[in-house]
């Protein structure tokens, strides 16, 4: 799994290998009926940042595994005991 922040950590995003949010925790100070975009922007930047950090991982992991398919088939697997999917 793959957690960001963002707002100081007002915003934690947890995703998996498959780039599905596993959590997401708002600390309820942040929270401000009369400045939703504040909230939508920070929610927004710590999902973005988690993907990106979960992609980040997987590329590095599958560079170190040998090409299973060279026909351009979609590799699935497991890296480090993590399940992803790229394609």
């Amino acid at each position: 799994e793959y957690t960001a922040t963002s707002g100081g950590g007002a915003v934690n995003v947890t995703v998996d290998g498959k780039y599905m949010i596993k959590s997401l925790k708002i600390n309820p100070d942040i929270i401000d009926a009369d400045d939703a975009e504040m909230l939508e922007d920070l929610v927004t930047v710590a999902v973005n940042e988690a993907i990106k950090t979960a992609k980040f991982a997987i590329r590095k992991c599958i560079a170190t595994v040998p090409r299973l398919y060279s026909d351009g088939l979609t590799f699935r697997g497991f890296c480090n005991g993590i399940q992803y999917y790229t394609a």
